[in-house]
């Protein structure tokens, strides 16, 4: 079973696991080295640990957003829950907005959408319905480790909900390969998310380092379509 497929973080991306969990160490995320987890895609942006895709088959999920995967069981104690299929366990604390919920008990937190099959849901749950996630002001400060987070700080730690929901899509073609001779299949085209934390003037390295990590192999050059 093959824990990580990677990790992105500083604009580079880290397939070796002991170089995963030397990060997550290094950044106040050792509960996840607790967790058994597997394939699983993660990023940390914002001092916010970020769980792409991915089986997560038991543990205690501490704080974090959840983009999407699955969840088989284990405890939620707190954070963003995007997307994703949950069959079982429980959910603490935090704000659900899209998903599908099969069993298990939700005690408090909000639903801002999703479905839900036989979850059982406590009433000290806030239901509301499906909208934009909000854009919360950025603040500096991590969250402390072991301090207990409420619903109210975890609004403030996050920072910006959309920062985690709208990538910018880029289409880049005519990419010229360097295979060194080699004769290789290599698409033309890809397309590729930029996430919002990139700046304009880092646009183009990115899609650079995302060539190269998508096909494994270095180019020459690439247009953007559009530009």
């Amino acid at each position: 079973m093959k824990r990580y497929k990677e990790l992105k973080y500083n604009r580079k991306t880290y397939t070796e696991q002991w170089k995963i969990d030397e990060i997550l160490l290094k950044e106040g995320f050792q509960w996840f080295l607790d967790c058994e987890v597997e394939d699983v895609r993660l990023e940390i942006s914002h001092s916010t640990l970020i769980f792409n895709s991915g089986t997560f088959f038991n543990g205690t999920w501490k704080y974090g957003v959840f983009r999407d995967g699955v969840w088989k069981y284990g405890v939620w104690e707190n954070g963003v829950w995007y997307n994703g299929k949950w069959f079982n366990g429980a959910f603490k604390d935090g704000i659900i907005f899209d998903g599908k919920f099969f069993h298990g008990r939700m005690e408090k937190g909000e639903i801002k959408g999703g479905e839900f099959y036989h979850m059982e849901i406590s009433k000290e749950v806030k239901k509301e319905e499906k909208e934009p996630p909000k854009v919360i002001e950025p603040v500096d400060n991590k969250v402390p480790q072991g301090e207990k987070i409420t619903t109210e700080k975890m609004k403030k730690y996050v920072k910006s909900f959309n920062d985690f929901l709208n990538e910018k899509k880029v289409v880049v073609t005519d990419i010229e390969y360097d295979t060194d001779g080699e004769e290789v299949d290599l698409p033309k085209t890809l397309e590729i998310e930029i996430p919002s934390h990139v700046e304009d003037d880092e646009i183009e390295d990115f899609i650079s380092d995302e060539i190269s990590n998508i096909t494994g192999f270095c180019h020459k050059g690439f247009a953007i379509q559009g530009e």
